[in-house]
């Protein structure tokens, strides 16, 4: 993410994995192991490339294997605050940036205002609050792009489709990016307008790659 400044300095022992987790959580990537074995990160981003398409020859039984749900409406985020630029001795935080139905704070775009109050609408009035606090954030431009990303990823349910694809697609992998071509399955909406991404791989005992496939909105 080359427009995020991160910064920050461990002043206690503590297990590397768990700062790699934190940056992680908050710069919107994903860590996960190849089938090499390699340990890798990508970006969890609408924007990814390349992007593979999807289309009914590429499953087994796609009538049978393909299901489609949704994440929780627990899950959908319509107010959000980031705290940052912590104080490493006291460990507050000195500063906020929030969005919701009624505003934000900075120069964060009004179209995040305009998904924060359609969402409250959407879930019958009703205001789902997230938190997060940011240990490697310090400025504000940088908080203010953790807030946007947060809201792409979660102002609204998303479908979830379950999957078997043939043994041609093993090499997908965690984060990679996925349209779906299927218009006797799936509305044409969900597909024309949204991307997918593999949230999870792995080899069944059919002779198959089970896929769970994430959908992904885009940005504002």
């Amino acid at each position: 993410r080359s427009s995020f400044k991160v910064a920050g300095q461990v002043i206690e022992r503590t297990q590397s994995a768990d700062v790699f987790e934190k940056l992680c959580e908050e710069f919107g990537l994903v860590y996960y192991i190849d089938v090499l074995g390699r340990h890798s990160v990508k970006l969890l981003d609408y924007s990814a490339t390349p992007c593979t398409t999807l289309g009914m020859s590429d499953f087994k039984d796609p009538l049978g294997s393909i299901v489609v749900s949704q994440t929780p409406r627990e899950a959908v985020i319509n107010s959000i605050r980031v705290y940052y630029d912590k104080n490493r001795w006291t460990d507050e935080y000195k500063k906020v940036a929030y969005c919701n139905k009624d505003g934000a704070s900075g120069s964060i775009a009004a179209g995040y205002v305009t998904r924060c109050s359609d969402s409250y609408d959407e879930l019958g009035e009703r205001e789902q609050l997230y938190e997060v606090f940011c240990d490697w954030v310090n400025d504000e431009a940088t908080a203010e792009l953790v807030l946007q990303w947060y809201l792409d990823w979660n102002y609204c349910q998303r479908h979830i489709v379950e999957c078997e694809a043939f043994m041609d697609h093993y090499g997908l992998e965690m984060g990679d990016c996925v349209e779906l071509d299927l218009p006797l399955l799936l509305p044409a909406s969900m597909t024309a307008a949204s991307r997918f991404m593999v949230i999870s791989k792995t080899l069944s005992e059919l002779g198959t790659v089970s896929l769970t496939l994430l959908e992904v909105k885009a940005p504002v």
